[in-house]
């Protein structure tokens, strides 16, 4: 190849480069601003509701990690600040439930047994560990 054709063939390159970067952050964005999108809705939503879903995780050692909206439901993402009974789980994914229809639990771990993992399958109960597995029931 000559000098030529490899310096067109870079700019070529280049080109084709810098349009995959702008696609990236264009689709970047646009998850961005519809995750902000969902949040608003959701907190102008119910903000009551909001409020009890709060109160229910601070007295049952749990913390809300985050949120997502789906057609009319919401997913909400609860962290374990300690470890959990499957009972307490259990527990709190009732009072949860009776505060609206429309909210899917998902109960965070960093690791989960196999027993307590089993438990949460047989009953239907969701959970999440980062990087390695997620079931949502709904």
């Amino acid at each position: 190849m000559s000098n030529k054709e490899i310096d067109s063939l870079q700019k070529h390159i280049d080109e084709r480069l810098d349009g995959i970067e702008k696609l990236i952050n264009l689709s970047l964005l646009t998850s961005v601003m519809g995750q902000m999108d969902e949040a608003y809705q959701f907190e102008g939503k119910d903000n009551q509701h909001f409020e009890e879903i709060k109160d229910i995780l601070d007295k049952n050692a749990f913390k809300w990690e985050k949120e997502e909206k789906h057609g009319d439901r919401t997913i909400v993402y609860i962290k374990s600040l300690e470890q959990m009974s499957i009972a307490k789980i259990r527990m709190v994914l009732i009072l949860l439930q009776d505060i609206g229809q429309e909210l899917i639990p998902v109960f965070q771990f960093e690791r989960i047994y196999g027993n307590q993992r089993k438990k949460m399958l047989e009953e239907h109960i969701s959970f999440y560990v980062p990087d390695k597995e997620l079931h949502i029931f709904g």
